[in-house]
């Protein structure tokens, strides 16, 4: 029965160094905070030999059920962050979506006016919009062309943000996984306590515990893509430097 154990907590070793490869691979070697932590969390994972936890298993349950808490607190802090960063991606869509609408219907003024005045030789003119403001041609021409530009980089920045929108929210419902699976893992740790309590050290346990170790080890390996924001200043571009011909004859659809 010892020698039995012995190899099925030897399974357990295994499935944990797996899952603790597999999950963390990426943040060690990406971040230098997570290789401190790791490293130094490796002499504690390390004590778990086959030996050591087939000597206390209700001791290794302990240690995987911390670890979950551990794992849950982390989800929560990534949530936090993601609910942060959604809110400001989203707030720089809606500016952008509303500054392209109103680029559309500021364009389509000005072109409608320089087409009339293009055939009736009336320049200069004034659009409703710009009271203020009179176009000669070639004025109308760079305007045109500026505001073209200026709308097109407002659209791509929408479509941007959109998808980052999109992609935080893609995970953040990873993280809903996440916590339901730990969660569960959890439940698994306290029939398992419950077992090793009544001295049943069985097969069906030692599979059991196996589970409970590479299963909370993925699920606290999730990392999370939370990027920096974009930045709007790029993608705008709103010079009035020298018209292109071939360019201007394009917007106007000429």
């Amino acid at each position: 029965m010892k020698k039995q154990s012995q190899e099925g907590f030897a399974k357990i070793a295994i499935g944990i160094a797996l899952a603790v490869v597999a999950a963390l691979a990426v943040y060690y070697f990406t971040s230098d905070v997570g290789k401190t932590r790791i490293d130094a969390a490796h002499k504690e994972y390390a004590k778990w030999t086959p030996t050591n936890i087939a000597k206390d298993p209700e001791n290794y349950l302990n240690f995987c059920e911390a670890q979950c808490d551990k794992a849950l607190l982390t989800l929560k802090a990534s949530e936090i962050e993601i609910a942060q960063k959604r809110g400001e991606i989203k707030r720089m869509s809606d500016e952008a979506n509303t500054a392209a609408k109103a680029g559309e219907k500021l364009l389509g003024e000005i072109k409608a006016a320089y087409t009339a005045a293009d055939e009736n030789d009336s320049f200069p003119f004034a659009i409703a919009s710009l009271a203020n403001r009179t176009f000669d041609r070639e004025t109308a021409k760079r305007e045109i062309m500026n505001v073209h530009r200026q709308t097109e980089g407002k659209k791509q920045i929408a479509a941007q943000t959109d998808a980052a929108v999109r992609q935080l929210d893609v995970n953040n419902q990873k993280i809903t996984e996440a916590r339901m699976n730990l969660n569960q893992q959890k439940t698994e740790i306290a029939a398992g306590r419950t077992t090793v309590k009544i001295g049943k050290i069985t097969d069906d346990l030692t599979k059991r515990l196996s589970n409970i170790g590479s299963s909370v080890y993925a699920i606290s390996g999730i990392v999370t893509d939370t990027s920096a924001p974009i930045n709007l200043d790029s993608f705008v571009t709103s010079q009035a430097g020298s018209v292109d011909d071939d360019e201007f004859a394009k917007i106007m659809g000429l």
